[in-house]
Formats: C-alpha cells, sequence, structure tokens
C-alpha cells in the first residue's frame, strides 16, 4: 500500500520518472506522503473526493500498520480457537482524564486472524482504489505515467508455524 502511495505521487509529480522520483519520495514517511497527496489532490478538482477517500481510509490504519511494523510481537496462540498473537506497544501515550494525566507505555495488545484479515482487507481496498485512480489520470494525461506500485494483490492471511523459543537449549 504504501508502496502503491508513491507510485501515485511519483507519477503525477515525475510522471514515472523513477530515478527522479526515488531522490524526493524513497525516505519519506507515510504520513508526510498523505501530506503530499492532500497537496495533489488540490490540483485535480473533479477527483479531489476520490484522493481524499484515499487518505481517510489509509490514516484509518496507519497507527494500527505503524504498531504492526514497529511493535514486539509474541506468537499467541494461533493454532487454538479464538487463538490471538499480541504485540507490545513501544510508544509512549499520554492520556489525560477529568480526575488523572498519566503516561502509558508497553502496552501489549492482542490481534485475532479476523483483525489480521480486516486490515488487509483496508490495506487492499486502498490499492485498488489507488490502482484505479491511477488509471483515471492515466486515461486523462498521457504524460501521466505511473509504472510498478506495490504488490497490489489482494492477500489473504496465512498461518505460519512459528516453534516455540526453548530456553533450556542455550543454556550450558
Amino acid at each position: 500500500m504504501e508502496a502503491d502511495v508513491r507510485m501515485l505521487i511519483s507519477g503525477i509529480a515525475f510522471s514515472g520518472n523513477s530515478v527522479i522520483a526515488s531522490a524526493f519520495i524513497d525516505t519519506s514517511q507515510l504520513s508526510e506522503n498523505l501530506t503530499v497527496l492532500r497537496k495533489l489532490s488540490r490540483q485535480y478538482w473533479d477527483k479531489e473526493a476520490i484522493f481524499m477517500d484515499i487518505v481517510k481510509l489509509i490514516e484509518s490504519i496507519r497507527e494500527t500498520r505503524n504498531l504492526f511494523i514497529h511493535g514486539i510481537w509474541q506468537p499467541g496462540n494461533f493454532n487454538e480457537q479464538n487463538g490471538f498473537a499480541t504485540v507490545t506497544d513501544l510508544k509512549t501515550k499520554y492520556e489525560k482524564e477529568k480526575t488523572k494525566r498519566t503516561w502509558v507505555h508497553s502496552q501489549t495488545l492482542q490481534f485475532s486472524i479476523s483483525d489480521f484479515q480486516n486490515i488487509l482487507n483496508s490495506t487492499n481496498s486502498a490499492s485498488g482504489k489507488i490502482r484505479k485512480l491511477c488509471e483515471l489520470l492515466e486515461m486523462e494525461n498521457n504524460d501521466m505515467q505511473f509504472g510498478q506500485g506495490g504488490l497490489t494483490a489482494s492477500s489473504e492471511p496465512v498461518l505460519i508455524p512459528i516453534p516455540k523459543y526453548d530456553e533450556s537449549e542455550n543454556e550450558e
């Protein structure tokens, strides 16, 4: 999905010139690229709603995506009914309530297979919308070329057995 966002920006801003686009957007963060998409959308009044739909969809899963990438995972018990994996969020968050204010860190969250499927459905939806927008823009402007984006293929979560870590093997 993130590669698809970069492909969209590259096609609009750099006419698909991958070397120039690479110099400007390879190290950019997803949040920066969403800001760029908001700005670019203003040039396409008739498609601005499509751009904003894509941005809002990606923003709705961005925090979870970051947690998946940067969190610390434990395999959990996917092999059991209603199984799940756990991930520890390394970010420290400020929480404010009426009677107290606290800093919370190292929260552990659980994700089931259906949670993974829902997130995957959202990312596949965002990639599909980006593809359709690229097609629309290419049809209207022959100079625009979008090339290859991310995988842009619908996927299904697959259970991969992860062997349990046995501490006794490392004791000597």
